[in-house]
């Protein structure tokens, strides 16, 4: 059957924060200062072999440098029929800045190999686009060892 898990958040946080277009270094002047908060919705769901994820988040634009955030992906278990608890996945995500400049797009793709009963090797290759607004591409490959018992 379908498993699923459906949320809705709020966060809110008191303390003060530097509001993003303030500047800290003038010693004679207090910046502004406002209050954290965000608000958000998460799905994700797995049926026959497949997962699926889906998330967006809004936060202050006062405070924060990002003011929304979504995001998605799925994963397939047993791509190869040979290998019964491999799986891969494919996520994607957008960070929309609070100040008007270009969207960040962050890309991964992993492939999650069981060695053993507890024993699971993980490559995985990650890109950016736009990094903070303006900058150049940034590829990423990993490996992780994950250990369980």
């Amino acid at each position: 059957g379908e498993r699923g898990n459906y949320r809705f958040y709020y966060w809110n946080d008191t303390a003060d924060h530097l509001e993003t277009a303030e500047r800290a270094d003038n010693q004679g002047v207090k910046p502004q200062t406002g209050t954290g908060w965000g608000v958000g919705l998460s799905a994700d769901w797995h049926a026959e072999g497949k997962g699926f994820f889906l998330r967006a988040s809004r936060a202050n634009e006062d405070v924060y440098d990002t003011e929304w955030f979504f995001s998605g992906g799925v994963v397939l278990e047993q791509p190869l029929k040979l290998r019964r608890k491999n799986s891969i996945g494919v996520g994607a995500s957008a960070l929309v800045p609070s100040d008007g400049a270009a969207v960040e797009w962050h890309m991964e793709t992993y492939y999650r190999i069981e060695l053993r009963e507890n024993v699971l090797l993980i490559p995985n290759l990650q890109v950016v686009l736009n990094p903070q607004g303006n900058g150049d591409p940034v590829l990423a490959g990993g490996v992780r060892l994950r250990v369980s018992f």
